[in-house]
C-alpha cells in the first residue's frame, strides 16, 4: 500500500526532527563528560571551570553554547585558538611541557639575589667583627661605632667585613671550626669566653684542635688574667652620697632571705648549701625551683623581693676562680644586701663591707646565724645598707626578642672591654702575642667541687 503524497513531507519531516534532538542529546552527553565551560565566537572560545556540581543545564545564549558541569572546579582557563591545538571535539588541548623546562624557566624568572651593599670603613677606623658570636648579640649586617671609646673603632658580627677587620673575635662555648685565612698582617684572633669552663661544654670546642695553636692573639674573658678582662659588671663609687629613708625601708620588710634560680642542680652544689642553711634561716626560693616566675614577669618578681626581703642569696652555678656573674651586679643596687658565693675573688671587685660572703663563714649554719642576728638587729642592718649604697654597680642589658615575645636578657660590662680591644688595635705592635698552646691557657682555672655545704 502506498502512502499518499501529502503524508510523504510530514514523514520526512517527523524523521529529521527525531534525528536532530537524538543527535542533540548525544552531543550534550559527550560534552557534558568533556568540557567545563564551552563559548564559542568569531576568533577565541573560553573555557572556564565552575564550583557549581550538580548543575546540569544546557543553555543557549546569543548563538553561544554554554554548558556547566556535573564536576567541581576552582579555576578559571583561559586559551586561545590560535595558540592551542584542537580535538576532534572542539576541545582544546594544552601542550605538554617538559618539566626540566619548566624548573629551568621558573629559575630564569626569579631575580638573582643581590649580594648586601657593604659599608664603606673609613681609614681611621678599625673594624672589630664577632666572627663566632656570643647569643645575646644579635645578628646584624651594619657596622656600629663603639660608644664612649676615645679610639675609633666599628663592630660587626657581619662576616662579609672580614677581610677589612682588624681583629676577629670568636667565642670558646660555641667554635666549631677552623681557623680562617688572614687577610692582613695586623689582623689579630682573639678567643673570647664568658661562661664558666665546666666539663659539659669545655672539651667540645674546635680551639683545642691542633689548628687552632698559634693562632690566637689575645685573650678576652671574665678572668683577671686575660689580655682584655671582659666582667659582668663594675663596682664604683657613688659621686653623692644616699638620701634613701632607711627607716621606711626597713619597716617594709617582713622576710629575710630570698633565692631566684633557674637551675636546680648545679655543678658548684649551690641548692646542697641552700638546703643546708634552709635549716637555721627563712629563706624563700623563686624560680624554676621554687615559686613559678616567668621570664615575662621577672622584673615583677624582683620588685616583690627587693620590697620585701632583706638579703638575696646570689650563689654562682659553679665555683670558678674570678667568675662572678650578674647574680651579683644586678642585685647590687637594690635595698637589700647581697649573700655572695663563688671564686673568692669578691674583694678584688667590691670593697669589704658591701656584701656578705659566704667564703667567711665556716659553714651554713654559722651564716646563717650573722644572718639571722642582722635581720633582727635594725641598727646593724641598716648601717650596712648605707654602707653598701655608697657604691653603685654598673652594667648593660642585652634584650632577645622574638617579636615581642621576651626569650632572655642578658646583663654584661661589655662597652669598656670592646673600648680596651679598640686601644690594642691602635697600638698592636705594643701588644704583639701569640698563644702556642691556647688550650693551656684554658684549662689553668678550671671549676672545683665545692664541699663547704657540708661543713658544721
Amino acid at each position: 500500500m502506498m502512502s499518499s503524497p501529502s503524508q510523504g513531507p510530514k514523514s520526512t519531516f517527523i524523521v529529521c526532527s527525531f534525528c536532530i534532538v537524538f543527535c542533540l542529546l548525544v552531543v550534550k552527553e559527550t560534552l557534558y563528560e568533556r568540557v567545563t565551560l564551552m563559548t564559542f565566537t568569531a576568533h577565541h572560545y573560553h573555557v572556564t571551570k565552575f564550583a557549581d556540581m550538580g548543575n546540569q543545564m544546557l543553555t543557549s545564549i546569543t548563538g553561544n553554547y554554554v554548558i556547566k558541569s556535573k564536576m567541581a572546579f576552582d579555576k578559571v582557563v583561559t586559551v586561545s585558538k590560535s595558540r592551542e591545538h584542537n580535538d576532534v571535539n572542539g576541545q582544546a588541548l594544552k601542550k605538554k611541557q617538559d618539566p626540566k623546562t619548566e624548573h629551568n624557566r621558573a629559575k630564569t624568572k626569579q631575580a638573582p639575589k643581590k649580594k648586601p651593599m657593604l659599608m664603606k670603613v673609613p681609614r681611621d677606623t678599625k673594624v672589630i667583627l664577632w666572627y663566632v658570636k656570643p647569643r645575646f648579640i644579635q645578628y646584624s649586617t651594619k657596622l656600629f661605632l663603639l660608644r664612649s671609646c676615645p679610639w675609633k673603632c666599628v663592630e660587626t658580627t657581619n662576616r662579609a667585613y672580614y677581610h677589612q677587620s682588624h681583629a676577629a673575635i670568636f667565642v670558646a662555648q660555641t667554635m666549631r671550626l677552623g681557623p680562617p685565612k688572614r687577610f692582613r698582617s695586623d689582623q689579630v684572633f682573639v678567643l673570647h669566653n664568658h661562661e664558666s669552663p665546666h666539663e659539659g661544654w669545655r672539651k667540645r670546642p674546635s680551639f683545642r684542635k691542633v689548628a687552632w695553636q698559634h693562632e690566637i692573639n689575645w685573650t678576652m674573658s671574665y678572668r683577671l688574667d686575660s689580655d682584655i678582662v671582659y666582667p659582668y659588671g663594675l663596682i664604683t663609687k657613688r659621686n653623692l652620697p644616699s638620701n634613701k629613708n632607711y627607716t621606711d625601708i626597713i619597716k617594709r620588710k617582713t622576710k629575710v632571705a630570698a633565692w631566684m634560680t633557674s637551675h636546680c642542680r648545679t655543678s658548684g652544689k649551690r641548692e646542697q648549701y641552700v638546703r643546708e642553711i634552709r635549716k637555721y634561716l627563712s629563706v624563700d626560693i623563686w624560680g624554676q625551683c621554687g615559686k613559678k616566675c616567668p621570664r615575662s614577669s621577672e622584673s615583677k618578681c624582683r620588685k616583690v623581693i627587693t620590697n620585701d626581703y632583706k638579703f638575696y642569696l646570689s650563689f654562682e652555678n659553679a665555683i670558678c676562680d674570678d667568675y662572678v656573674t650578674e647574680k651579683f651586679f644586678r642585685q647590687f643596687n637594690e635595698d637589700l644586701i647581697t649573700v655572695v658565693r663563688g671564686g673568692k675573688t669578691y674583694s678584688q671587685i667590691a670593697p669589704k663591707g658591701v656584701y656578705v660572703d659566704t667564703a667567711n663563714f665556716k659553714s651554713p649554719k654559722h651564716l646563717a646565724r650573722y644572718l639571722n642576728q642582722l635581720n633582727q638587729n635594725d641598727t646593724l642592718y641598716e648601717a650596712l645598707l648605707r654602707r653598701k649604697d655608697e657604691y653603685k654597680a654598673e652594667f648593660e642589658k642585652y634584650e632577645l626578642r622574638s617579636g615581642r615575645h621576651l626569650l632572655y636578657t642578658n646583663y654584661h660590662y661589655k662597652m669598656a672591654s670592646m673600648c680596651k680591644l679598640c686601644e690594642r688595635l691602635w697600638n698592636v705592635n705594643k701588644y704583639r702575642k701569640v698563644y702556642h698552646d691556647i688550650k693551656s691557657w684554658f684549662d689553668l682555672k678550671l671549676c672545683r667541687t665545692p664541699t663547704d655545704y657540708g661543713r658544721h
